[in-house]
């Protein structure tokens, strides 16, 4: 009964020091500027799972954990979804918005939670094994490889929500996000997580403490160092580079007058100010958000949207990259189109691949029944398609790459467009309904690692904010405050150079996933292995054959 209740006792303070562990996770990537607690955030949750795997506890322990630390960590990123109540936006009551923001935040955080405690529960059993087998060298980089592969699963089904990756808060900090320009961003969540390994180690590993400190200070010091060499090599070398000169408008329309037929006039008039605005500081490639003003467009020149903005590029001398709704036969795409500056509009027209689930269409049309106020989603009147193709524009004075949104968070849009000729980097925002949560700061951030990813300049224009340039280092050249009626613009430099990234892609997550699938198959056959061995020290007249 004492072994028993002292057994109670020491999982009690595992299970608290998870939680935190997942709560200081979690606010690392959301909070802006804590993304320095990541580094250390993780160390209690490792040291738990290792120190049960070292005990050789029940497995339901371990996964427990695993639970515990996911459960609040995704609670902590996915809040942006509960406060968007009270969903003012919809004609709804307020019960029935808290709970569907209430439910969204559950489900959602329930839905992140299952593959990223399987894959790390699977990880902490081989590494387990190993560690039982003399062989727990493996053991760390497992768990490692594991939750790089979850970072990287959640891009593939629109349930994962891919606003929750370790790498999110270190976007602030530019020297150390640029070894993504070699292996893809999820690689600086896996250096983070390498690192709070090492302290780990060097806790409980009384014999080589010193050795897993010093590899601790390395990765991360090694990390930062190369980030500060690089920057400063690449800016050397492209210092004469041919430049461009690049702006966005902050229209900052209140979102139910901004789809309002009354309202156009006005909008079109701010549009034709801001974008002067923006010419007359120098622009030559002007941003409009997403859908800034929300007229539909079929391909035809002679439509409302493309006169208004033809005369308005050949009058300012610019070229402007505006939100349109697209038609193309039966389907009604969120699209982005190019109006040059001679007036003419570039018959490539980019529909948005990454639509938004609820906001853009219905993913689970039997919801509407449990909650009736559901069917006044999609935001929009109409549920739109995803788009299929990447577009590059070639202007007088730079080729662009554009993305719509959503569309950021995912590297292979950007990665693609890059591959593709792309010199700069533009994403059309409308946020304004994140206005009571980080998540403007975190898609700014994915904006930041796309840059880097890329090596290109890359320009966000949100409707409310927060609107950026950015320069292929992930530095600020130029932001606005949110909630305000503005322009910014700043100067990139045009590079033409591919990154490491961008020629060999997701190498190293597929490197990771061969790395778990490797220990699974390898634990199996040893596994197999004993059980022959075993059965052959048992009958003698077996042990000759085996």
């Amino acid at each position: 009964m004492t072994r028993l209740f002292q057994a109670l006792k020491n999982f009690k303070w595992m299970a608290c020091a998870t939680i935190l562990s997942g709560l200081l996770g979690g606010v690392s990537t959301q909070v802006p500027h804590t993304g320095f607690l990541a580094w250390i955030a993780l160390v209690p949750f490792f040291y738990c799972i290792f120190e049960l795997i070292s005990q050789n506890a029940k497995k339901k322990r371990i996964l427990a954990l695993c639970i515990l630390f996911f459960a609040f960590y995704y609670l902590i990123t996915d809040l942006w979804i509960f406060l968007m109540y009270p969903l003012d936006f919809l004609d709804i009551p307020h019960i029935e918005a808290f709970l569907f923001t209430f439910s969204g935040w559950i489900i959602t955080t329930i839905a992140q939670m299952i593959p990223a405690c399987a894959l790390v529960f699977l990880a902490a059993l081989l590494s387990g094994f190993f560690v039982r087998r003399r062989m727990g060298a493996a053991a760390p980089f497992l768990v490692a490889a594991a939750m790089i592969v979850n970072e990287w699963f959640t891009t593939l089904f629109w349930f994962g929500v891919p606003l929750s990756q370790l790498y999110l808060g270190q976007a602030p900090y530019y020297p150390v996000i640029q070894t993504a320009s070699l292996f893809g961003a999820n690689f600086v969540s896996f250096l983070i997580i390498a690192v709070n390994m090492a302290v780990v180690l060097s806790i409980r590993l009384a014999d080589r403490r010193r050795l897993c400190a010093v590899v601790a200070l390395a990765v991360f010091a090694g990390n930062l160092l190369f980030g500060i060499v690089f920057v400063a090599v690449q800016d050397a070398l492209v210092k004469e580079g041919e430049k461009v000169v690049v702006g966005a408008i902050q229209a900052n329309q209140d979102r139910n007058l901004k789809y309002s037929a009354s309202n156009l006039s006005y909008l079109r008039e701010l549009c034709r100010d801001l974008t002067a605005q923006a010419a007359a500081k120098g622009a030559t490639v002007v941003v409009w958000p997403e859908t800034e003003i929300p007229l539909k467009y079929s391909g035809n020149e002679n439509s409302t949207l493309a006169l208004f903005s033809s005369d308005l590029a050949e009058e300012l001398h610019v070229d402007i990259v505006t939100g349109v709704y697209y038609t193309d036969g039966d389907s009604l795409y969120n699209a982005s189109v190019l109006i040059r500056s001679d007036g003419t509009v570039d018959e490539e027209v980019y529909c948005k691949i990454h639509v938004v689930p609820f906001g853009e269409y219905m993913p689970l049309e039997w919801l509407s029944k449990l909650l009736p106020g559901i069917s006044d989603l999609p935001l929009d009147d109409d549920q739109l398609s995803p788009g299929q193709n990447i577009v590059v524009w070639q202007t007088d004075t730079a080729s662009v790459g554009p993305m719509i949104c959503y569309d950021s968070p995912y590297a292979d849009i950007a990665r693609l467009s890059t591959r593709k000729g792309a010199g700069i980097l533009t994403n059309q925002a409308n946020d304004s309904w994140f206005e009571h949560s980080f998540f403007k700061t975190v898609h700014v951030a994915h904006g930041k690692m796309r840059a880097v990813e890329c090596g290109r300049g890359f320009v966000q224009a949100a409707d409310t904010g927060i609107s950026t340039v950015t320069d292929w280092a992930g530095r600020t050249v130029s932001a606005t405050e949110p909630n305000t009626e503005t322009v910014t613009v700043g100067e990139l430099t045009i590079r033409t150079h591919r990154t490491l990234y961008v020629l060999i892609g997701d190498a190293f997550i597929y490197l990771c996933i061969s790395f778990v699938s490797f220990g699974a198959c390898a634990a199996i056959v040893i596994r197999i292995l004993e059980k022959r061995r075993t059965a052959a020290e048992k009958d003698p007249s077996e042990r000759e054959n085996f």
